[in-house]
């Protein structure tokens, strides 16, 4: 007698993240801070434990409001001399099972409107 043996394999549903928006900006007409609107991240395909906004690429002197919250804002200086600064930035969800995804990127814009 052939004993046969069947392996079941369970689909687990795929974990996604994602940003919205994919972009943000503030602006300000006198030197200063300039804060951008939020930006919200999400993820879907199981129960998000954390969230970890990090810096991509751009430029550097951008600060992420709140790094460990599903939405933030960025803040950097501008002045006549550094008029339109941008930085991207996304956001590394870790779901209860450690799960990683990342979001889509964010492009965060400060401008110094004169």
């Amino acid at each position: 007698m052939i004993r046969q043996t069947f392996l079941h394999s369970r689909r687990r549903a795929a974990k996604t993240a994602t940003a919205s928006p994919a972009s943000v900006s503030g602006s300000r007409n006198t030197a200063g801070t300039v804060v951008t609107s939020a930006s919200t991240a999400s993820g879907s395909g199981g129960t998000v434990s954390s969230y970890a906004w990090e810096y991509v690429s751009g430029d550097t002197g951008f600060t992420i409001s709140t790094p460990s919250s599903a939405s933030t804002t960025f803040s950097t200086n501008v002045s006549a001399v550094r008029q339109n600064v941008s930085a991207v930035f996304r956001c590394k969800v870790t779901f209860i099972d450690s799960t990683i995804a990342y979001t889509n990127n964010v492009d965060a814009n400060g401008s110094y409107v004169i």
